[in-house]
């Protein structure tokens, strides 16, 4: 949605200021929700990789849906705070019916500064930490377990076409927040040398292209994000229940209580959601 609301934004149909001001809180809101939620899906991805066994007792519905709250209350609260409590100076003749809605005229260059860092930047490197880190534990435990069963004179062809799997499922959920910031950043660092400098974007059509790749990215990116998320979650909880069927975890006995516990937790998920 963001990237539509940035094209009509762009156009600049919009009869007075408010509604120029309005029209970017909104995008602006959607932008940072986006964000954050890549975010917390590249954390949700490292619990399930790090801690297999007890994500679903970390990863509960009630804390997903509090962290839902929390990102929504934040983005909103940045965006139409922010917005209306500065003086923008949008390029407005009054001779017009429609006036320009500019972002280079709207925003003061300390918020661009303050979106580019904590919302573009910063979430970026923490994203790629966790997924390198993803693959560094995924890759490690591969050899481990291979080296375990040469030792115990058993075939580890399963087991490593098991980690190929789930190596090749984090690539994948990479992808998605890949994607967001080829799409968003141009359009940080366009803007933020727009305001900067205190003019438009020349050539022209690079601002063109950049908004047209923000746009792309509105339609793309949720799709690629459902379906991994989908094809991660089944290949990772069924690699981790043939772990404890093979008594390879922590030993049959042990493993038969987890197995379980695990079947009670699918017949009644209540108990997932009750713990905080």
């Amino acid at each position: 949605m963001a990237g539509p609301m940035g094209l009509f934004l762009e156009l600049g149909l919009f009869i007075c200021p408010e509604l120029c001001r309005l029209g970017y809180a909104f995008m602006l809101t959607l932008c940072v929700v986006s964000i954050n939620h890549l975010l917390f899906v590249s954390v949700d991805r490292f619990l399930l990789i790090a801690t297999p066994l007890r994500y679903i007792t970390l990863v509960t519905q009630k804390r997903a849906f509090v962290f839902i709250g929390v990102c929504w209350g934040y983005s909103m609260a940045v965006s139409f705070i922010f917005m209306f409590a500065m003086e923008p100076k949008p390029d407005l003749d009054p001779d017009e019916r429609f006036p320009m809605c500019r972002a280079e005229k709207l925003f003061p260059l300390w918020f661009i500064t303050y979106l580019t860092i904590l919302h573009f930047l910063l979430p970026f490197i923490i994203m790629v930490v966790l997924y390198t880190a993803i693959f560094v534990m995924a890759r490690r435990q591969q050899q481990a377990i291979k080296s375990s069963f040469r030792l115990n004179g058993v075939n580890a062809e399963g087991m490593s076409v098991g980690h190929r799997a789930k190596l090749r499922a984090a690539r994948l959920l990479a992808l998605p927040c890949g994607y967001f910031h080829l799409s968003w950043g141009p359009w940080f660092i366009t803007i933020l040398w727009a305001v900067a400098n205190g003019n438009i974007v020349d050539p022209h059509y690079v601002e063109r292209l950049v908004q047209a790749l923000a746009i792309l990215n509105s339609f793309g990116n949720p799709g690629l994000v459902r379906r991994q998320s989908a094809v991660t979650r089944a290949r990772h909880a069924g690699q981790t229940v043939w772990f404890v069927q093979k008594g390879f975890l922590f030993g049959r006995k042990r493993n038969k209580c987890i197995l379980e516990t695990a079947a009670l937790v699918c017949r009644q998920p209540t108990l997932t959601t009750s713990t905080v």
